[in-house]
C-alpha cells in the first residue's frame, strides 16, 4: 500500500510515496483521490488503444490504496479519471445512476462496449 505525502512549501504538488496510507486532517481523502488519479491512464473512448474493461480493472486495483472508500469517492474517482466525452455521457444519466458507483459502472460498460462493437 502507498501513502502520498505532499509538501505544502513546494511549488505545485510535490508528493512522495511511502509504504502505508495514513489519512490525517492535513491530508484529506479528496487529495488522496487526486493523487491516485495520477496513477492511472484517464479513460477516453475516442482512443482506440483503450478498453472500458481494462480501465475499470485498473481503477479497482488503484482504489485498493484508499481504505474503506465510499460510493461517492468511487464516483468521484471515475470522474477524475475519465475524459470530457465520458463526463458528457455521465451528465445525461439520471442522478440515481450518476451517484451510485455500481450503476454508473454498469452504464459506462454498456455504453462503451456498445461503442466498441459499432466500430
Amino acid at each position: 500500500m502507498r501513502t502520498a505525502a505532499c509538501d505544502g512549501h513546494a511549488k505545485g504538488n510535490a508528493c512522495v510515496v511511502s509504504p502505508s496510507l495514513q489519512l490525517t486532517s492535513q491530508f484529506p481523502r479528496l487529495e488522496v483521490l487526486e493523487f491516485l488519479a495520477n496513477d492511472i491512464e484517464h479513460f477516453d473512448p475516442t482512443n482506440s488503444d483503450q478498453n472500458i474493461d481494462n480501465y475499470f480493472r485498473e481503477l479497482e486495483k488503484t482504489l485498493i490504496d484508499l481504505p474503506n472508500e465510499t460510493q461517492g469517492e468511487k464516483v468521484t474517482f471515475v470522474w477524475k479519471t475519465s475524459s470530457k466525452a465520458v463526463h458528457k455521457f455521465i451528465q445525461t444519466l439520471p442522478a440515481s445512476v450518476r451517484n451510485d458507483y455500481i450503476e454508473l459502472h454498469q452504464a459506462l460498460i454498456e455504453e462503451y462496449l456498445l461503442l466498441l462493437m459499432r466500430l
